[in-house]
């Protein structure tokens, strides 16, 4: 479901207010970089696609991950990711590439010197 993925994309890198917590520079990549050289910085993929055929409906999850050193606020910025994409509507385009967001889980990583927020969101076609 590659329009998902742009609309993430496009949610993450023009939000204002997500992009002034983040900083300047290229700081969201929708892959896993060997090395991520700023911080804060956040990384998403797709974990999985599936299909109710009886509904014609497309479920897409996708794991954003926030990465930060003890300074930076990861916890703000995981918290404006969760109010871009609960319950709210993405689109790209048309109105046939219209996705339905929810927030199933938040949780948590930390090595010492890293932070790392974990959210999983599933997103729904709207047909």
């Amino acid at each position: 479901m590659k329009k998902v993925k742009e609309a993430v994309y496009n949610s993450l890198t023009n939000d204002s207010t997500l992009t002034s917590l983040l900083g300047t520079g290229n700081r969201v990549f929708s892959f896993w970089p060997e090395t991520l050289a700023v911080y804060p910085s956040i990384t998403f993929f797709e974990v999985s696609t599936t299909r109710e055929p009886a509904r014609d409906l497309w479920r897409s999850t996708y794991q954003i991950d926030v990465w930060g050193k003890p300074q930076d606020d990861v916890d703000s910025i995981a918290e404006r990711i969760v109010k871009l994409f609960d319950g709210q509507t993405l689109s790209v385009g048309t109105v046939d590439n219209c996705f339905g967001g929810k927030v199933e889980t938040i949780s948590e990583d930390s090595d010492g010197e890293i932070k790392r927020r974990i959210i999983d969101v599933t997103f729904f076609s709207l047909l």
